[in-house]
């Protein structure tokens, strides 16, 4: 171990390299305060410093002040080495950094002590810097592994979660937006043209969150869908949500027991010809209708629990009929739980009366404005929740055109938001 003297006196200084050579120490002697300074300052591998408290130019005292103040690592352990003893000037000098001091002239067996500790704080010091950067690197594994995890999630999302509206209907304008957490959650949505003049429409949203939740949410799903085309039903018949609902309760529940998980579904079923919405609602928030005629906004609610909940369940699902200019409003928790740096939730009233509002506007750009309502609401507040949102909107004069990019994911800032 390199230890630095800082001693004026010759013989003294002559004196103490013997004695700490013959120790084992790699000796660097300065005669003085400044040369002191300019070697603790330029030389890394000084681990501990003898130094008088007396000397010309700069004393003792101001060199260790003058080392403290730097920011340095490895740690210099210092000992002063004075013929004072007045307990006033022993604490003034342990105040400016000093760890142990000696007194002149010192006893060898006690110096070699004081040495001896010295060398274990300076382990220990080393110990724990080598304990901090490990706990640095594997923070820094931690954090690219969550960034990998983000990736795999936006793909799986994007490809197993996420759906497109279907691109030609007989009366109705459906956008899907969806904004990104920071973490990875598990909701879901899709659409499909099961029949002519039908379009079914499935929202959920998974316990927990991570690739795990993605995942139960792409199963949850992919049942769903194969519940339809399993089911067998009359001829020229579509199986009805209840049972679609039924047939992926049964095939996910017992798996989403076992994880202690559950999912929460809508499932809707537009019926173009009769204008009447058929859902099956588990758990779910509540589907918000828009009735033109009577210029109001009523809830959706079913009477079934999230799936997973309970091992065996009968699914009910109910009808609403709609008109001209209704839209149906269908979303996740994240938005209603938004909640703003004053701790106060966005809540359901705030987004009916938006809807309220907004009403006449196309359905994408009511899902986008209700987006950017939601992210101004939250202002700074990191979002804990995915933002999901599916608008559906009645409007004949859209019979026969192609929708094209009515379903999209965005950044979790306002920016990209604005440019679409």
């Amino acid at each position: 171990m390199r230890i630095l003297i800082a001693e004026d006196d010759a013989v003294s200084r002559f004196l103490l390299n013997k004695y700490l050579t013959d120790l084992g120490y790699d000796v660097v002697m300065t005669k003085d305060g400044q040369e002191a300074w300019e070697v603790l300052s330029s030389d890394d591998k000084v681990r501990m410093a003898i130094l008088d408290w007396i000397m010309p130019g700069l004393n003792g005292l101001e060199v260790c002040r003058r080392v403290r103040e730097r920011i340095q690592t490895p740690y210099i352990y210092i000992i002063f080495l004075t013929a004072k003893d007045n307990l006033d000037e022993v604490i003034e000098g342990l105040n400016a950094g000093a760890d142990d001091y000696i007194k002149k002239p010192f006893d060898r067996n006690e110096f070699q002590l004081r040495l001896n500790a010295g060398e274990r704080v300076i382990r220990l010091q080393a110990e724990l810097l080598e304990l901090l950067d490990r706990a640095r690197k594997a923070e820094a594994n931690l954090q690219e592994a969550r960034r990998n995890e983000v990736s795999v999630a936006s793909r799986i999302q994007s490809t197993l979660l996420f759906g497109k509206p279907p691109e030609t209907t007989k009366s109705l304008e459906i956008s899907a937006l969806s904004i990104p957490s920071q973490e990875v959650d598990g909701d879901f949505f899709d659409f499909i043209s099961p029949g002519r003049d039908a379009v079914d429409m499935m929202i959920g949203d998974v316990m927990g969150k991570g690739i795990p939740a993605a995942l139960v949410g792409a199963a949850t799903k992919h049942q769903l869908l194969r519940g339809l085309n399993s089911i067998p039903a009359e001829p020229g018949q579509l199986a009805s949500p209840d049972k679609i609902v039924s047939y992926a309760h049964e095939k996910v529940t017992p798996q989403l027991l076992a994880i202690e998980s559950f999912v929460t579904i809508c499932y809707a079923r537009f019926d173009e010809t009769l204008s009447r919405l058929t859902f099956v609602d588990c758990g779910h928030t509540k589907t918000v209708h828009y009735s033109a005629e009577s210029g109001k906004t009523h809830y959706l609610e079913g009477s079934n629990t999230p799936i997973g909940f309970l091992e065996k369940e009968e699914h009910e699902q109910f009808h609403v009929d709609y008109g001209e200019g209704d839209v149906f409003l269908f979303y996740s928790d994240g938005i209603t739980e938004t909640m703003n740096p004053n701790g106060d939730l966005y809540g359901e009233e705030r987004m009916c009366e938006f809807l309220v509002n907004h009403c006449k506007l196309p359905a994408r750009t009511i899902g986008k404005r209700l987006l950017l309502e939601v992210q101004e609401f939250r202002e700074k507040e990191a979002a804990s929740d995915d933002l999901t949102l599916v608008v559906c909107k009645v409007d004949s004069k859209q019979s026969g055109k192609v929708l094209l990019e009515q379903s999209a994911e965005f950044a979790s800032d306002l920016d990209q938001l604005n440019s679409v």
